[in-house]
């Protein structure tokens, strides 16, 4: 009779750990959720500035980037990393001979590869790069150097809604309700061609679930989806930089700070697109007021924790005690961007 060997067991107790912690990553339910949603409050996008060169911009610090060296994580992905890149060769390799592709450094941080079906042309091109450079310019000003490492994004362009729901769905992902999706196990996004305005949009709002994945680890949806949609409305034209936002989208109030904060398990049971456009809203006022530095030092220790989220209660630490006067702050700011664009349109 053969007897166990009881040290085989304890050698294959850490195996089994990982497999589990793999498991869990590859089914998460953010993986199954589409997340370009446009939110239904916001108005569409002004016209984009033409950009004339289509060559990937240069790594410019601006004067509110920090120096600081990265910060120390308390675990390391390298394994998803390294699961994600064979993933995403599969991937590629499967897509059809109609697809074009075309492939940029950004900053010398963002490895963009982009896949489509010859619907888009060198313009669109050239303002992907461009929008995803200042998008990463805020993430170097927010982390520092914790932002200047290797970013692969991978985005494949449908030609049609046909194309989109069937290469979408293979992944068991319903796509009747999205234009855009980002899947975690390979690292790619999957983006429906409808114009270049909205299809550019849509492109960023994942690129930026694939940014925050390798430079945050696992964040609240809120977060993710708050700065997707914030990042989205980036305007290259704007003389110092911002977004393309019509305050009158605040005229309708967003859930308390602290209602977005404990929203985790709510995506998908109550209105998606009030929690979108919530995280939108916060979001964007904390990106935009920098004296509190309130979004940063979230960012800083949602990096340190890559593999598990920050809870609610610690997120509200963070957040109370960067900007105590937090909710009335945002209250008065929101009334103040609405009663201005009030007075602009009298």
């Amino acid at each position: 009779m053969k007897r166990d060997n009881p040290r085989l067991k304890y050698r294959l107790i850490p195996l089994l750990l990982v497999i589990l912690v793999f498991i869990w990553w590859l089914t998460g339910e953010a993986d199954r959720q589409p997340t370009a949603l446009p939110s239904p409050q916001a108005p569409n996008a002004a016209p984009l500035k033409v950009v004339e060169s289509s060559e990937a911009t240069s790594h410019q610090n601006s004067a509110g980037v920090i120096s600081s060296q990265p910060v120390s994580k308390a675990c390391n992905l390298d394994w998803l990393f390294a699961y994600q890149k064979r993933s995403a060769a599969q991937l590629a390799d499967g897509l059809g001979d109609d697809f074009s592709v075309f492939k940029a450094q950004i900053n010398q941080a963002i490895n963009l590869t982009l896949y489509h079906q010859g619907k888009i042309g060198d313009q669109f091109v050239a303002n992907l790069v461009n929008q995803l450079g200042a998008v990463h310019n805020y993430y170097l000003s927010m982390l520092g150097d914790g932002a200047a490492q290797a970013i692969d994004v991978n985005i494949i362009i449908l030609g049609d809604r046909a194309a989109y729901e069937d290469s979408t769905s293979q992944s068991g992902f319903d796509p009747r309700m999205s234009q855009g999706v980002f899947f975690h196990g390979s690292n790619s996004a999957f983006v429906e061609y409808k114009g270049d305005e909205i299809t550019l949009r849509t492109a960023i709002h994942e690129a930026v679930h694939a940014i925050n994945l390798k430079l945050l680890g696992r964040i609240p949806r809120w977060l993710n989806e708050g700065l997707a949609e914030t990042f989205e409305r980036i305007a290259l034209e704007q003389p110092h930089g911002g977004f393309h936002v019509a305050h009158t989208a605040l005229e309708q109030r967003p859930m308390e700070l602290y209602s977005v904060i404990g929203s985790e398990t709510q995506w998908g049971s109550i209105d998606t697109g009030y929690l979108y456009f919530s995280g939108w809203a916060w979001v964007h006022y904390l990106l935009n007021n920098k004296d509190t530095h309130a979004l940063q030092k979230l960012l800083i220790q949602e990096q340190v924790q890559m593999c598990n989220m920050l809870n609610g209660e610690q997120i509200t630490q963070i957040l109370e005690e960067a900007h105590p006067t937090i909710e009335q702050d945002f209250n008065q700011w929101r009334m103040s961007k609405v009663a201005q664009m009030e007075e602009a349109t009298h």
